[in-house]
Formats: C-alpha cells, structure tokens, sequence
C-alpha cells in the first residue's frame, strides 16, 4: 500500500540500500518506513519535513509579536532580533546538515532570554521544549 504522505516505503526483504537523497514530506508524513526489513543501508539522505518549516515560521511569528526589549549584552542586539533573525535562518536552510546546531543555538538563545526575563518562561517554555524534541530527532 502506497501513502501519498511517505517519501520512500519498503515493506519486507532485506539489504536494501538508500543513499545521496532528499526527501521532503508533506502533512504529518513519513520520510522513510521500513517494515519487516532486515540489514538495511541508509547513508546520506536528508528528510525535510514541511511540518517542521510550519512549526518556525508560527513561531517567528509568534517572536514578532512579543513585546520585549531585553538587550543580549554580548550582541548589543535584542533577543527577540536575534531569535527572530536565527528562526529566519533555520526556514531558509536548505538541508538537515546545519539543522541541529542551528536549532540548538536558537534553544539556547530563548533559554537566555527567559532567565534575563523570567516573565517570558510560560510562554517560550512550550516552543523550547518542542525544539529539544526537533534537535533530538536529527
């Protein structure tokens, strides 16, 4: 059975060898599903996943509209700039290749921001923890 959601779907055998691909998965689907496979090879592909490009641009709008001027002290930017600048350069990317470091640096950067603004915590908390579920996935 095909899933117009999935990228690539092998069902049964074995040593099967995928490689030097990318995906891009649309919806809530799949980049590769292997079911009763065995001793397969998979080297070098990317997944983008369309969910997660809507996922940052929410939140960069989301950013837009906080109302805050905390000042990063080692930028001399704001940090909602600078957040919103470094959610900008994770929609542009291209391929998974910088994905996690630039999501962790965006993690970090929001962890700062809500220990200077404590009052932030209830409201970035949720985005944050669903950046460490992205960054872990990598």
């Amino acid at each position: 059975m095909s899933n117009s959601l999935t990228g690539v779907e092998i069902i049964g055998g074995g040593r099967n060898k995928i490689s030097d691909s990318n995906i891009t998965v649309k919806g809530n689907g799949k980049g590769i599903v292997l079911d009763n496979t065995y001793d397969n090879q998979i080297n070098n592909v990317n997944v983008l996943l369309e969910s997660e490009k809507q996922f940052f641009s929410d939140l960069k709008s989301f950013l837009i509209d906080i109302q805050d001027s905390s000042e990063n002290l080692e930028s001399n930017k704001t940090y909602k700039q600078e957040a919103i600048d470094q959610v900008q350069k994770i929609i542009d990317l291209n391929d998974r290749n910088s994905f996690k470091t630039n999501t962790l640096d965006l993690i970090s950067l929001l962890s700062s921001w809500i220990t200077i603004k404590a009052a932030l915590v209830p409201v970035l908390s949720p985005y944050v923890t669903e950046l460490i579920k992205l960054a872990a996935g990598c």
